[in-house]
């Protein structure tokens, strides 16, 4: 196996690279302050101890976006990693970050090769880096990323007992994959990842999105939702230091208001849902039963999975006030572009199947729309549910609704029943608001794959096209399925709409947010920061990349 050739670094290697590292920015931080050479960003790339990076520029007009989601490799042990959460306590004695034991730092050897049960996911069924680097081809202008990149939530035991399809899953190549070669890692440094190392740390991070990504980043900026696998207590430190645009209160927030990404003809508005805790556990618990098919009569109406349970309601309510005010942000957002699309994590209005009976997520996202909130939203996009799923309404009664939760994690099987879909008529939310819509045609696929969305030439609309990963070929083809988005206002402004004079004050600059998360990526990608097992950057975080909000601007 080639990974059995890669050099080990040791952890007193990676703690004194960290800190050249960093001495290494804030010594360029002093250099710029006297003048001298710094890290210099201009037209051509990023100049970075001497040799030119071409970071990818942000575009005020860009017309090819990349839609993916759920990406990460499943590893999911049931009594390693962060342990019980629940309870609060830990199944080891590990060392804590920010109040959250990092069991996988305090492992032996003996310790990692004992059976142990969970959820893994092989290697020969995660196609990420496959589906980034053919995304990577299509000469895209932006990456917008639906959620979820860390699942390597703990290490992968090299005996575990967890069986799926019959088949054991073995973790000695989870746990030592192949990697960056040389010339990828700054003065020829190579890793290998030894089990133990994974979690929400760099070992994680690099190993489940930044590596099999690397050269989808180096092409286009990204704009990156926050998934339910991103919270605090899963991979929210990393996401907050990698990818946020969101200014930090906090090494990790609970959540954050939306923001606005607009560009010359479009406008992304992002939601972060990442919080909500859905009925049941949500779609990955669902009991599929025996789907509906064509109805005798009528009409399919899915069920909203209300959360109440007659339990302490208090945090269901929180939530719900919460997200009233988000939509309300969102709406006020709408009124400065005409076309305008809603990412999120979570389905706004997915359809699946649950002991027979056709639901429809996002229940907590529905109760707290407004009658008006997605007048002016031409499409949703989301990821979580993890397979590809496009509706279409009938005279475009409500934004068409794409989710693309199959870029690589382990697949759901969903069992929908493709005749019924336009036989479906969703009503959303309050019964008051009157907010629905017949389906007028749809489909779902559980094939790994991403979409493009590109802006007709003559900019009346927007094409949405499918690639899809095959697995008898083992290859990425075009699936045979378009759907066009035409340009916004997909309703007129009403009088209540002329109430909005100003833009909702945010602390990001829209577009220019974009830039930072294109330059942090760029910087993490090419000097190849291997954070320390013990999130040492954590600590100096804000000492650290503070010099890249100072960069100087050369033409």
């Amino acid at each position: 196996m080639a990974w059995e050739k890669k050099y080990h670094i040791h952890q007193h290697q990676l703690h004194h690279f960290l800190s050249d590292h960093l001495r290494y920015i804030r010594s360029q931080r002093q250099s710029h302050q006297r003048g001298q050479n710094a890290v210099q960003v201009s037209g051509q790339g990023m100049m970075w101890k001497g040799e030119m990076h071409h970071v990818p520029r942000v575009k005020t007009n860009p017309r090819k976006f990349v839609l993916m989601g759920d990406t990460g490799l499943r590893l999911k042990p049931s009594n390693l990693g962060l342990g019980d959460l629940v309870s609060g306590k830990s199944p080891c004695n590990g060392p804590q970050v920010y109040g959250i034991h990092q069991c996988m730092f305090n492992f032996t050897k003996d310790d990692i090769t004992q059976p142990q049960t969970g959820s893994y996911q092989g290697l020969d069924e995660w196609h990420f880096k496959e589906l980034a680097d053919s995304a990577a081809s299509k000469d895209v202008d932006v990456v917008i990323h639906l959620g979820d990149y860390l699942y390597r939530q703990g290490p992968c035991p090299l005996n575990n007992t967890d069986v799926l399809d019959g088949e054991t899953k073995d973790c000695s190549a989870v746990n030592s994959p192949e990697v960056a070669s040389p010339r990828d890692i700054a003065n020829g440094i190579t890793i290998n990842f030894i089990p133990g190392e994974y979690g929400d740390n760099w070992s994680g991070w690099w190993a489940d999105f930044f590596y099999p990504a690397m050269n989808l980043l180096k092409k286009a900026p990204i704009i990156p939702t926050r998934g339910n696998h991103e919270i605090c207590s899963r991979g929210g430190y990393g996401y907050f230091m990698f990818l946020s645009p969101v200014e930090m209160k906090d090494y990790c927030i609970a959540n954050f208001e939306p923001y606005a990404v607009k560009f010359d003809h479009e406008q992304f508005i992002v939601m972060d849902d990442s919080i909500i805790e859905p009925l049941d556990g949500g779609v990955d618990h669902f009991q599929p039963g025996e789907c509906p098919g064509i109805p005798t009569s009528g009409l399919i109406f899915p069920t909203q999975q209300s959360r109440y349970n007659g339990a302490d309601d208090s945090n269901i309510q929180s939530h719900l006030n919460i997200f009233t005010n988000h939509f309300k942000r969102i709406e006020a957002f709408s009124q400065f572009a005409d076309t305008n699309f809603y990412i999120g994590h979570r389905p706004l209005y997915g359809i699946g199947c649950k002991n027979g009976t056709i639901v429809t997520p996002d229940w907590t996202l529905q109760q707290s729309l407004g009658p008006n909130t997605l007048d002016r939203i031409s499409a949703v996009f989301s990821g979580h549910m993890h397979w590809l799923e496009v509706i279409e309404f009938e005279n475009n009664t409500l934004p068409s609704n794409i989710i693309v939760g199959n870029g690589g994690t382990q697949m759901i099987r969903n069992y929908i029943n493709q005749s019924s879909i336009s036989f479906i008529e969703l009503g959303l939310g309050r019964p008051e608001n009157n907010i629905s819509g017949r389906v007028k045609r749809g489909f779902t696929l559980s094939n790994f794959g991403y979409g493009i969305m590109e802006r007709n030439a003559d900019d009346e609309g927007y094409e949405v096209s499918f690639h899809t990963w095959r697995e008898e070929s083992r290859s990425i083809e075009p699936f045979g399925y378009r759907i066009l988005v035409p340009k916004g206002p997909r309703k007129k402004n009403n009088g209540e709409d002329a109430t909005y004079e100003t833009p909702p004050s945010t602390s990001n600059d829209r577009v220019s947010f974009v830039s930072l998360v294109c330059l942090v990526v760029g910087v993490v990608l090419f000097a190849s920061l291997p954070f320390s097992k013990h999130w040492y950057a954590m600590n100096q975080k804000r000492r650290a990349y503070q010099p890249l909000y100072e960069m100087e601007q050369v033409s």
